[in-house]
């Protein structure tokens, strides 16, 4: 059986190599093999993807996990609503055509 704190390494690193985690602000503690995962994370993509990479990490038995994801910022909200403005795609007026 592995060291705890080798294993609270070794997730560690893994949080650390994938790009999809942003683990500023999650704790890590290890039991015997279990590893929780606590704290706060951007957003759903991101807890998933920190369940995975725990997974990957060799001598974790079980994780129990208490992620929450951050609360949006008005500014993100903002620019979140700027991007789904629905805009016309053509003009909807008649088109008419003459000859010369």
């Amino acid at each position: 059986m592995r060291r705890d704190a080798d294993i609270k390494r070794d997730v560690l690193s893994e949080l650390d190599w994938d790009p999809q985690v942003d683990f500023a602000n999650v704790g890590i503690t290890v039991s015997d093999g279990v590893v929780t995962l606590s704290g706060q994370v951007t957003s759903y993509v991101g807890k998933r993807a920190a369940e995975r990479a725990t997974q990957r990490v060799l001598g974790v038995t079980a994780i129990a996990e208490d992620l929450r994801r951050a609360a949006s910022s008005a500014s993100g909200v903002a620019r979140v609503h700027d991007r789904i403005t629905v805009r016309p795609v053509a003009d909807s007026s008649p088109v008419h055509a003459s000859s010369s």
